[in-house]
């Protein structure tokens, strides 16, 4: 599955309404099924309140989870042997792909989650996103940013249906 960039909606009903026009010459009543069940997923998303697990990777109570490291431990020959433990990586992987939004790495502080090396923030209470001195409060709000470019993750594409 490919990634999908975040875009504004009229960017999105541009581009979408291309393909189905496309789409169209070959399945009428496919095309303008997949067309209709788009537009709104998609209005829907957008609409979302941003929400931690959106950006990292979450447990069930909404905590962010730190990224496993390997543990010392000593195998079967009494040498000393690296790994990861298998619950708490099985629990991050899961948890990583619920996320909506990908990005390369999270550093976890005090009372905020550090993305992509410190350009963008997001707080760990209310999981409103920071870029520079400005906060945003739904995914509309980031997608509108036009000088900011956020990809969605598979589990994004997926629940909005494209």
């Amino acid at each position: 599955m490919k990634n999908f960039e975040l875009k504004s909606m009229v960017d999105f009903v541009l581009a979408r309404t291309k393909v189905m026009h496309e789409k169209v010459a070959a399945k009428v009543s496919t095309a303008v099924f997949e067309y209709i069940s788009e537009v709104p997923n998609y209005a829907n998303f957008l609409q979302q309140e941003n929400a931690l697990w959106m950006f990292v990777p979450c447990d069930k109570s909404g905590n962010v989870l730190p990224e496993p490291e390997r543990h010392e431990e000593r195998n079967s020959f009494d040498e000393v042997d690296y790994d990861f433990d298998v619950q708490e990586l099985h629990d991050y992987i899961k948890a990583k792909e619920k996320c909506l939004f990908l990005f390369e790495n999270y550093e976890i502080a005090d009372d905020v989650v550090f993305l992509n090396d410190k350009m963008y923030m997001v707080d760990l209470k209310t999981g409103i996103f920071h870029w520079g001195n400005k906060a945003y409060v739904t995914v509309e709000d980031l997608a509108n940013d036009f000088r900011m470019k956020l990809w969605l993750s598979e589990a994004a594409v997926k629940k909005i249906g494209l």
